[in-house]
């Protein structure tokens, strides 16, 4: 797939892309890594969750994700949103 760089040296990274690293609604940071074959991008940090049709956090990395990777994502949203806790749960 081919992108374009800007006159500021700025990528743009086509939107399915962005959702695959977590990135798809803006902000996010990624990394870049060199390798024998080109440049990687990896995203740095825990998901990002991104709202669906429902408006419940929905999380895309285009691979399976542990357990651990969830929590952390829904509890960085529910920070985000100053939503507290379940009932009962601390």
């Amino acid at each position: 797939m081919r992108t374009k760089v800007d006159s500021s040296g700025r990528l743009v990274i086509p939107a399915r892309f962005r959702r695959q690293l977590g990135i798809a609604d803006g902000g996010g940071e990624v990394e870049l890594i060199d390798t024998p074959d080109g440049v990687l991008l990896r995203h740095i940090g825990p998901p990002v969750p991104r709202r669906d049709a429902r408006g419940l956090a929905v999380v895309e990395l285009g691979r399976p994700v542990t357990n651990g990777e969830v929590v952390a994502a829904v509890t960085a949203d529910r920070e985000s949103r100053d939503v507290l806790p379940y009932p009962g749960r601390s």
